[in-house]
């Protein structure tokens, strides 16, 4: 799921964005799958044209960086529900171990988002040579 990337570039005609989602990691392997050439349509003016590798690049998964977002501030709701009472009420010295539960989703979030923003590194760094 981590890997599924939507991949853009501009139109030669009219300049709109041309995108689409792929499973590759990077440009490598996108070139050995669909080849060095996509033939891309533009949605705006509805022509095709061929495009090398290179000049596609990956961009952030949206979708996927606002459901990490939306499960992170239902699991920490949960959580801080359930432990309400413990946490506020109690003088006991756990209390401060159920801080870090509740620290546990934040860092999960920054976990995954550094590797969303790795994965598209890795995709717009390396570019293809051309022999041509």
């Amino acid at each position: 799921m981590l890997n599924f990337m939507r991949v853009e570039t501009k139109c030669n005609n009219c300049g709109s964005y041309i995108s689409f989602w792929t499973w590759a990691e990077d440009r490598i392997k996108l070139a050995m799958d669909k080849g060095e050439f996509l033939e891309l349509r533009c949605k705006s003016c509805k022509k095709s044209g061929k495009y090398h590798v290179n000049e596609l690049r990956a961009e952030p998964n949206k979708f996927l960086r606002l459901f990490v977002v939306l499960l992170m501030l239902v699991v920490t709701g949960v959580v801080f529900y359930f432990i309400y009472d413990i946490l506020f009420y109690s003088t006991s010295v756990y209390s401060v171990y159920i801080v870090g539960v509740l620290v546990f989703p934040s860092i999960a979030y920054g976990i995954l988002i550094r590797d969303l923003r790795l994965k598209r590194n890795a995709f717009n760094w390396p570019k293809l040579n051309e022999h041509n």
